[in-house]
């Protein structure tokens, strides 16, 4: 096999551009991982036990207030619906304990789950409560005219009528089929007006006659506020302005892979200090038009070395396509490093395999460095086509190492169709390997599906996804 691939780079080296100075990629230390998930277990247990607190106050005021059912299952509808986006905001804060041991894409995955519920639980508070200022059922008919009557005569109500819009507009501008037609920029806008919603139906929650509205609960429940945004200002605006600022991370120059592929190599001060390990990645801003406004995943293919680092990018239009126009001397803003998908958990097992479809090679490059400096590693890189490879430098280089065995593979699907067959013949036995897999959904969870065929352990098989 180490042949063929090396007959494959005799022939990719003539379709793609000279070798180019190759980033020397180091593997930052590695956290603890045993500790990590202790750690966040832990966190998450208490964000539970605060939750059945809130619960148990609740109970206990309704109790002593003897109202009817509808009442009462309007407020235990409230409670727990905005619990759960408290719970969905702290997921995003970008909370150390937790963001690094289960990682970016499994918490907004998580956020998503609660956002749903949480929704259709305020939803539903909404509707019980006017419900039951109409006299219930029987006077289902006067329902909007009481509605009406609450937002003109009480107290903060008209703020979250107002919020309740706002969380209808992001909850449907969330759904599959009204997203796609959304650019993302103009998706990110409308979920940042959240934490709008929140504010505004949080000043009725502690004002008007509720389980929250004085005492221990309504400490309580400004608390839980406090830390969540908190949080939220200081992990993703206190912390990401000064690592930017100190670091002064600026564009040295702009590399073209191929015609859809560019590298961006970073300059700064002090970049060893970021801890970013292999296989993570940042969220990058420029001070550039297109770029500075909204955030974008950026993994990092060549790691901090010599106050350098890589990044690159497929042009997939909004941000990526703006990168080319970059500029040396550009500043660049950074929120992370983010990613549980680390080189930390090949330690693990005897043998790592990285399998990168497209664009995807960029973290799988900077994981097959760090992981054979240890271990033996299996590289897979499927493209379309020849001229679709990039990075080939870097997979010369570490197809020369003795415990490395680079794959590329070019081609169509019905050539390389990346199933079972296909991956037992170029691998062999991969029970005791961990596997990164890093490309387009639909491909992941193809290779995911073919590795768990093969034996794989499904804890050994580690994916980032990107499709948020």
């Amino acid at each position: 096999m180490k042949q063929h691939t090396e007959q494959k780079f005799n022939k990719l080296n003539q379709h793609t551009r000279g070798t180019r100075t190759q980033l020397e990629n180091r593997h930052a230390p590695a956290h603890n991982t045993a500790q990590l998930s202790r750690n966040a277990f832990i966190t998450l247990c208490g964000v539970g036990v605060i939750g059945g607190v809130l619960f148990g106050l609740t109970f206990l005021n309704l109790i002593s207030k003897n109202g009817t059912w509808i009442y009462n299952l309007s407020v235990l509808t409230a409670v727990v619906g905005t619990y759960g986006v408290l719970i969905m905001l702290l997921l995003i804060s970008r909370l150390p304990i937790i963001e690094r041991s289960y990682g970016h894409d499994q918490l907004v995955l998580w956020h998503k789950k609660f956002a749903s519920v949480a929704l259709w639980l305020i939803f539903a508070h909404v509707f019980l409560i006017v419900l039951d200022g109409t006299g219930g059922i029987a006077g289902i008919s006067r329902w909007f005219g009481t509605l009406w009557e609450d937002v003109l005569t009480l107290e903060w109500v008209f703020a979250a009528l107002v919020g309740l819009i706002l969380f209808a507009v992001a909850g449907f501008t969330s759904w599959k089929h009204a997203r796609k037609h959304l650019k993302h920029q103009t998706w990110w806008t409308i979920h940042l007006y959240m934490y709008l919603a929140v504010l505004f139906s949080f000043l009725h929650q502690i004002d008007i006659g509720g389980p929250f509205a004085d005492g221990a609960g309504k400490a309580l429940w400004v608390i839980c506020y406090a830390v969540v945004f908190g949080a939220i200002v200081w992990y993703r605006i206190v912390i990401p302005l000064w690592r930017s600022h100190r670091h002064k991370l600026m564009v040295q120059s702009v590399i073209k892979e191929n015609d859809d592929v560019v590298s961006v190599i970073i300059r700064g001060n002090h970049l060893d200090e970021l801890k970013v390990e292999p296989g993570q990645f940042f969220q990058w801003r420029f001070d550039a038009p297109g770029l500075a406004y909204e955030s974008h995943p950026y993994s990092v293919s060549g790691m901090p070395h010599n106050n350098h680092m890589r990044i690159s990018v497929k042009n997939l239009g909004d941000g990526s396509n703006a990168l080319t126009t970059l500029t040396p001397g550009t500043r660049a803003f950074i929120e992370g490093p983010y990613g549980a998908t680390t080189s930390n958990h090949a330690k693990y097992t005897s043998r790592s395999i990285l399998v990168a479809g497209g664009i995807g090679i960029s973290p799988i490059i900077s994981l097959a460095y760090a992981i054979s400096a240890t271990k033996p590693v299996d590289l897979i890189y499927r493209v379309s086509s020849l001229s679709e490879v990039v990075f080939d430098a870097d997979l010369n280089y570490l197809n020369k190492l003795p415990n490395v065995q680079v794959h590329v593979l070019p081609g169509s699907r019905k050539i390389y169709p990346m199933d079972a067959p296909m991956l037992d013949l170029l691998l062999g036995d991969v029970h005791d390997a961990s596997a990164y897999i890093c490309g387009p959904e639909k491909f992941n969870e193809h290779v995911k599906e073919s590795m768990l065929t093969l034996g794989a352990s499904a804890q050994n098989i580690h994916i980032e996804h990107f499709n948020w």
